[in-house]
């Protein structure tokens, strides 16, 4: 017996083919029985092409063989399980024996299909034995492939674009349509990750790869959605053109979550593409009116199995942030839905007005909004500005970022046990600042890799630190002059 190597390597949710070709030297008809078994037998398929050579009537008659249907020479292509309706109406999966039968002429050819449709991120294996049955005194070797599948890469999926300020919280709900015929539960995974997220879904899920393809130009639609209306382009939320010292503590501060599902678990139906697979059997005089009917019966279908999802989208960092939705059923599959959030510009923060010794230009809200006619906005800073004049004015920032401090503890908040909420309600905890010690805990990214930034963090556990602190500040006004960067000293105890 021969035994060779067959890999196959594709997209999540892709089919993957590959071909053999058995050679008869030989004067006479082989025949062999082909099986695919193994733990993962159902992900494989096997099917025959075509023959080089064809038996004539007078070589079936001499060797009296019978001329063998469609089905027999073809593996069965129909679904990967045979699902069986029980007295309760429970849906049971029954493996589907993946064999065939094919006859190779004398002197000829006979090319086999072996396909590998891709349904978890792990590896599978399986065994393509081919037996052969002896003719006469002759009978051929048997062979057999070891198959073994891995999932390379993501295809070009769909991807849902949330947009939300900077520590504001979005709730939004996404549809879920079950690319896979069986009904059944499927697990909800969140899975971000500030470096490739293809390499961190594969270290989720145990499966040591390198980066694949991960494309996001090459999209086959989005779906956009606002929490508020903002007159800002998406350039605005485009950090690239800060200086890079800034950019490097920011990126090691921001490697919290962004994304949250409340939901563990989801219960879908299956998809029915059954109505298009007899299309070609309609006569061509009412061809239209049922392909129609079809259209409409698909569309209802397609309603009904569409479940929605609600997803907590709170960015703690300005920028972009891009996740995976992994939604797994151990027996039917896996499938992911991208999601892609912009921290658009946060909220103005309150700059209270400060009476000053000397004489300045700035005015408060109010009597801005009575002497000028303005809205009185107490986060807008108003000036009183002579004409043709240039002014100086120093504004004092806040050291602490409050807007940051109430989402990061939202953030827990969502997270935390419903009994743990509970207990904290009733003690007056929700506010205190031992829950922000569990930032590291529960918002850092898993794969996340330690960096010095966060062994710093560890270091200031027992220890008070000094640190600085840098304002990245432009103006959108031409006739504002700032200062480009502000530093900052502080210290922190945590």
């Amino acid at each position: 017996m021969f035994t060779f190597f067959c890999r196959f390597q594709g997209l999540l949710n892709s089919t993957t083919k590959r071909q053999l070709l058995f050679t008869n030297a030989s004067s006479q008809i082989l025949t062999y029985y082909c099986v695919i078994i193994g733990p993962n037998a159902n992900d494989f398929n096997c099917s025959i092409i075509n023959t080089s050579n064809k038996i004539t009537k007078r070589e079936n008659n001499k060797t009296n063989l019978k001329k063998l249907n469609v089905k027999e020479l073809k593996c069965s292509t129909s679904d990967n399980y045979i699902k069986l309706n029980d007295n309760n109406n429970t849906d049971k999966l029954y493996n589907d024996v993946k064999e065939m039968k094919m006859i190779i002429p004398q002197k000829g050819k006979l090319q086999i299909c072996l396909e590998y449709k891709s349904r978890f991120l792990k590896l599978t294996e399986a065994v393509f034995l081919a037996v052969s049955q002896r003719q006469n005194a002759l009978q051929g070797k048997t062979v057999s492939f070891i198959l073994s599948g891995i999932v390379g890469g993501l295809d070009t999926l769909p991807t849902k674009i949330i947009k939300s300020p900077c520590y504001q919280m979005a709730e939004f709900k996404i549809p879920i349509i079950n690319p896979y015929k069986l009904s059944g539960t499927f697990n909800i995974k969140i899975i971000e990750s500030c470096n490739d997220l293809f390499n961190a879904l594969c270290q989720t899920q145990g499966l040591n790869g390198k980066k694949k393809e991960l494309t996001s130009g090459n999209l086959l639609s989005t779906e956009t959605y606002s929490a508020t209306e903002s007159s800002l382009d998406q350039s605005s939320s485009d950090n690239s053109q800060l200086p890079p010292e800034i950019m490097k503590e920011y990126y090691q501060r921001n490697q919290y979550q962004s994304f949250h599902c409340r939901e563990n678990i989801i219960n879908l139906c299956g998809t029915t593409n059954d109505n298009w697979t007899d299309s070609h059997v309609i006569k061509q005089s009412d061809n239209k009116v049922k392909i129609k009917q079809k259209q409409q019966q698909q569309t209802t279908d397609e309603k009904q199995n569409i479940k929605e999802l609600s997803i907590i989208y709170l960015p703690l960092g300005w920028g972009t942030r891009e996740c995976c939705l992994l939604l797994s059923n151990e027996k039917i599959g896996e499938f992911v839905i991208l999601l892609k959030g912009i921290a658009q510009l946060p909220q103005p923060s309150l700059l209270p007005y400060t009476e000053q010794k000397e004489r300045g230009y700035r005015i408060k809200s109010a009597v801005a909004a009575a002497s000028f006619g303005r809205s009185g906005d107490p986060n807008v800073i108003y000036f009183r500005c002579p004409i043709n004049c240039e002014i100086k004015e120093t504004l004092w920032l806040p050291v602490k970022n409050d807007l940051r401090r109430t989402a990061l503890l939202n953030a827990i908040h969502i997270r935390l046990p419903p009994s743990e909420l509970k207990r904290r309600q009733l003690a007056n905890t929700l506010e205190s600042d031992e829950l922000l010690e569990l930032a590291n805990k529960k918002l850092i990214l898993h794969n996340f890799d330690q960096n010095s930034s966060e062994k710093k963090l560890k270091l200031q556990v027992f220890s008070t630190t000094v640190f600085k602190i840098y304002f990245g500040i432009r103006s959108s006004f031409v006739g504002i002059v700032v200062i480009s960067i502000v530093e900052i000293m502080g210290r922190a105890r945590e």
